[in-house]
């Protein structure tokens, strides 16, 4: 099993639209967890 997790504070997000203008906005705390299980078989014969 794997884990991960990152975390960033409060800040701002820039926003990049497809006709190429940008807007800001607000960002808040972030937490972010990933939880990763693996597992393999294999057979032969």
């Amino acid at each position: 099993m794997n884990m991960k997790e990152m975390t960033t504070d409060a800040g701002l997000d820039r926003i990049y639209f497809a006709d190429g203008t940008t807007a800001d906005t607000r960002l808040n705390e972030v937490q972010w967890r990933s939880f990763t299980f693996e597992a393999g078989l294999s057979y032969l014969f």
